[in-house]
């Protein structure tokens, strides 16, 4: 299982602000061929998911930071609200309350 969200490296680079931003390319699809049992899978998700809201809520992101540019690998230039819209970007709000 990724460690992290694949949006949290790609947040960190669009909010260094250096003039490289471009994303490295990602397997999304590599954790489904895991052969770990579905149960230590889920229980370390369970476990990452904490320290992964607990990272977001660190970075006290603003409005104005959802603007902030980086560029996909296959869609070219995106915000930081638009990057990784199945990732960190929708961790529910009830998470993050």
């Amino acid at each position: 299982m990724a460690r992290e969200p694949i949006g949290f490296p790609r947040a960190r680079i669009i909010l260094k602000q250096e003039r490289h931003r471009r994303f490295d390319p990602f397997d999304r699809f590599a954790e489904l061929k895991s052969e770990r049992p579905l149960k230590d899978l889920l229980e370390e998700f369970d476990h990452l998911r904490s320290g992964n809201v607990a990272t977001l809520r660190g970075w006290n992101l603003k409005e104005k930071d959802m603007e902030l540019m980086g560029e996909h690998p296959e869609f070219g230039a995106v915000t930081m609200r638009q990057c990784s819209p199945r990732g960190w970007c929708t961790i529910s709000r009830t998470s993050l309350r």
